[in-house]
């Protein structure tokens, strides 16, 4: 990972461009740990259900809650409106995370 982080900084370094930088940087970082991830996944005996599940899921929820906007951006909305559809993203996806937060470290506890 540190060779890959160093070797994407120098390459933005000779080309003295930054997009490039920070695109090389993050996409090896992206890289290594992915495969990180999927080395640990499959050493414990674990298929690939336990990786795309949980990404899926996500993927999921973030298309559902963030349709709002899409549809503000698809409808070139004026700034009102969209600004509305706005709030209302935001408190989706707050109210995701309030569940997401109480299942985890309370889950015993029934949402009211």
């Amino acid at each position: 990972l540190f060779t890959v982080q160093v070797s994407s900084l120098l390459v933005g370094v000779l080309t003295n461009n930054l997009i490039t930088t920070i695109a090389l940087y993050s996409t090896g970082t992206t890289l290594c740990v992915t495969g990180f991830l999927v080395m640990i996944i499959f050493m414990s005996g674990n298929g690939w259900a336990t990786l795309l599940v949980p990404i899926l899921q996500s993927l999921a929820w973030s298309l559902l809650l963030s349709t709002p906007l899409i549809i503000a951006q698809t409808l070139n909305l004026p700034p009102l409106p969209w600004l509305l559809l706005l709030l209302l993203t935001g408190v989706l996806m707050g109210g995701r995370y309030l569940y997401l937060y109480r299942t985890s470290f309370f889950p015993s506890t029934p949402l009211k």
